[in-house]
């Protein structure tokens, strides 16, 4: 038997890619698994830790950042694109939100609002938005 170079061989199915629907839903699972993982953490740091309203919303920021990110394009889009290319488009995003939010939650802050006012108000926007 020849090998004939006019014929590609023979690849192997690719699995089934979720539907439009499919992704949506999965996108508002971990838009709003990230919201609640994200406030949750900015509680536990605030309240019981004490820990400033920035240091809290940056790091409770940058844990559910992580956990979106991968679960986003591991589980819900099923990304095959470059990873650093993905990383840093969505870090471009990322920072821009960070410094929004962390300057919203230090300006109510100082005027008075309690770290339990701003979180229900973040809860509101996050789930929202995400």
């Amino acid at each position: 038997m020849t090998d004939d170079p006019t014929t590609s061989p023979a690849v192997p199915d690719s699995p089934e890619e979720p539907s439009v629907f499919a992704q949506g839903a999965r996108y508002v699972l971990v838009g709003g698994g990230s919201a609640a993982l994200e406030l949750g953490i900015f509680w536990a740091l605030h309240n019981p830790v004490h820990l400033d309203v920035r240091v809290s919303n940056i790091i409770a920021v940058l844990i559910a950042t992580v956990c979106n990110f991968i679960a986003n394009r591991n589980w819900t889009f099923k990304a095959t694109s470059h990873v650093m290319r993905s990383a840093v488009l969505y870090l471009i995003i990322w920072s821009l939100n960070l410094v929004f939010t962390t300057s919203v939650i230090y300006f109510a802050n100082t005027r008075g609002f309690s770290p339990d006012q701003i979180l229900k108000a973040m809860m509101t926007v996050d789930i929202g938005l995400k």
